[in-house]
């Protein structure tokens, strides 16, 4: 539903200009925030006021159907990672007495000044395509 959201809080060397800059799928909005204050369920820890949280949230039609939501990023100048929260509301539209409100939280990885280095997704993604191809041309030759 539209004011539905999740967040990412305490982003470490978040690049603001170029988090808001990158495309967000149709029907959502990001935003950059000093406080989850109004974000976080009853009994999570207040995020870092002094570390950015970066807000994704639902300005489009009611989403109907299952399935994925898209694909969300942000940018930080941090090449290493750690665990940080996330929050978010949406409501249930399965079935009466109508659209039901619920939150839901937990941890998922971040940037960090220290720690394993992070490795992009696209680039992990390239590499596992190249060795199927390269497993799959290997027994071709075999048969």
């Amino acid at each position: 539903m539209t004011g539905d959201y999740f967040v990412m809080t305490d982003i470490l060397g978040l690049d603001t200009a170029a988090t808001l800059a990158l495309a967000t799928p149709a029907g959502w909005s990001t935003s950059v925030m000093a406080t989850t204050a109004n974000y976080l369920p009853p009994g999570v820890p207040a995020s870092d006021t002094a570390v950015p949280n970066v807000v994704w949230t639902r300005t489009g039609a009611n989403i109907t159907t299952a399935g994925g939501l898209g694909i969300f990023s942000l940018v930080s100048t941090l090449h290493h990672i750690t665990l940080t929260l996330y929050s978010g509301n949406d409501h249930d539209q399965s079935g009466p007495p109508g659209p039901l409100p619920r939150s839901n939280y937990g941890v998922v990885e971040a940037p960090s000044p220290t720690g394993p280095d992070a490795v992009p997704l696209p680039l992990t993604a390239s590499a596992g395509m190249l060795l199927l191809g390269l497993v799959r041309q290997r027994r071709t030759r075999r048969q």
